[in-house]
């Protein structure tokens, strides 16, 4: 794994091109891990945004390191005092403790969980921890969190979106733990993911016919810990999976499902590209390859409206704008992936001149680890077309 990077979250310190003997990405997930837990053990959940104070900051220019003092505001100071580890000045973010979700909950109970084993090979206390906060979280919120209990459901939380917020936690826990009782809580879930779906259940913005094929997801993801019957039923739904791809992705050239009409679908380009992947892992006689690397192209430029990279300083023609933390100043962070095309009434639209619009423009981080996910699905594809 890749060790470019020196962090020491004890100083706050870091310097890039200086391994210190750890993964980059392990740090990354401790990084995030810290701030979890620290929440968890704090207000006893994670909050739904820890935002800027002030429109000042929310379009701040300048170094990020000014963003802040580094100390606890005190409002009994005068702006700019400081006595101790305290100050006058108001620039801490805000926590939003409100609108809380115990569906929302379970989420974190996921990247808690999956970060469990990551983590304890390097940081063992920080995995320990990780794994006793998300088996906490499941026994309090459980209940709460079933679909017919939850009075707030998660929406657009992270997680939210449709069938029992419960399902991914569970699996996670079950890979932390081996714990029998996940299994049993998970598998009726995920078999019912397996069935077929209305056409009710086609995405934002689909086009004319699209038919939605069975979740598989989640199957693909527990299939070489299932027994033969379960993976007999999988198996079985790859040739209707695989000709629900080429239905969806009739309306254009470039083979993709293009989706998005609030939120623009290169996220779910991506994930059905690996999806693809893993079906070619498992059954390569089953599913064409191209269908994996068809989702990486349209990403990098292959798509309606532009041939624009859709990820920030990749390609020859990328993104000039984009909605980063340094969106006020019309650039952009490089590496960040866009939503991509919002489908209209009539035509797409990706606006390259206005970086204020999310729904086309945002980076979201959730998505960078996706994107190199199917990088490196498509290295491995091309390698194996190639010897």
């Amino acid at each position: 794994m890749r060790d470019q990077t020196l962090i020491d979250e004890k100083t706050q310190y870091a310097d890039i091109h200086v391994p210190d003997g750890i993964p980059d990405n392990v740090q990354l997930i401790m990084h995030g891990t810290l701030n979890i837990n620290a929440q968890i053990e704090n207000i006893g959940f994670v909050a739904q945004v820890i935002g800027q104070p002030d429109m000042h900051h929310y379009h701040h220019l300048g170094d990020a390191m000014t963003l802040t003092d580094g100390k606890i505001y005190d409002p009994s100071l005068a702006r700019y005092e400081v006595k101790g580890d305290r100050s006058g000045t108001p620039d801490d973010r805000f926590v939003f403790t409100s609108r809380f979700s115990p569906a929302g909950v379970m989420s974190d109970i996921v990247s808690l969980a999956s970060a469990y084993p990551a983590l304890k090979e390097y940081f063992p206390e920080e995995a320990e921890r990780s794994l006793k906060n998300a088996l906490m979280l499941w026994n309090k919120y459980f209940d709460a969190a079933a679909p017919n209990a939850n009075a707030a459901p998660a929406a657009g939380r992270r997680g939210g979106m449709g069938g029992d917020p419960r399902l991914n936690a569970a699996i996670e826990l079950w890979f932390a733990t081996g714990d029998q009782k996940y299994k049993d809580f998970f598998l009726p879930l995920v078999e019912a993911q397996l069935e077929p779906r209305p056409a009710a259940a086609a995405p934002a913005g689909a086009p004319a016919g699209f038919a939605p094929a069975a979740n598989l997801t989640n199957a693909l993801r527990i299939y070489p810990y299932m027994d033969k019957k379960f993976q007999d039923k999988v198996k079985a739904l790859v040739p209707d999976y695989v000709k629900n791809l080429t239905t969806n992705g009739r309306d254009n050239p470039y083979g993709v499902a293009i989706t998005g009409a609030t939120w623009a679908g290169n996220g779910g380009v991506i994930n059905t590209a690996y999806n693809c992947y893993k079906i070619w892992k498992l059954f390569p006689d089953m599913i064409d390859p191209e269908f994996v690397l068809a989702g990486l192209n349209y990403i990098f430029g292959c798509h309606p409206y532009t041939n624009v990279s859709f990820v920030t300083a990749v390609g020859v023609n990328t993104k000039k704008v984009a909605y980063s933390n340094n969106r006020a100043d019309y650039s952009v962070i490089p590496g960040g992936i866009v939503p991509g095309l919002l489908v209209k009434e009539d035509f797409y639209e990706n606006k390259d001149d206005y970086p204020f619009h999310w729904g086309e423009n945002e980076c979201c981080i959730n998505t960078a680890p996706q994107y190199v996910q199917l990088c490196l699905a498509c290295d491995e594809i091309v390698r194996y077309l190639n010897k």
